[in-house]
């Protein structure tokens, strides 16, 4: 008899910008996903990151990043519009936090 496992758990987190003054950091919207899943891919599509919001995702990366020290884990962004992707090129940002095409990409990027 063959039983069915997990074997990896992905989480998917649609952003959006807007212009009402957010008091809660991305970082603690987001925090059960972040101690949840190793696997963490964010939607940014329509969005041209100002550089507050990039600051803002880099220091996401950093928390989730320290939080899955050691272990297999992934983060990730895709539908990032050119002007943003050169952004964090410039930054060295894609660097611990990559841009893809798709989720699909992603995903097959953690294998």
């Amino acid at each position: 008899m063959f039983f069915l496992q997990a074997e990896k758990t992905y989480t998917l987190v649609s952003l959006r910008s807007t212009e009402k003054h957010n008091r809660v950091k991305l970082h603690e919207q987001i925090k059960p996903q972040l101690e949840s899943t190793p696997y963490l891919i964010m939607d940014a599509w329509g969005i041209t990151f100002t550089s507050m919001q990039i600051g803002e995702l880099a220091n996401l990366a950093k928390s989730f990043n320290s939080r899955w020290k050691g272990q297999p884990h992934g983060l990730a962004l895709y539908n990032v519009s050119d002007t943003s992707a050169e952004a964090f090129q410039f930054t060295n940002l894609a660097e611990v936090l990559p841009i893809f095409e798709s989720a699909a990409e992603a995903i097959a990027s953690f294998s």
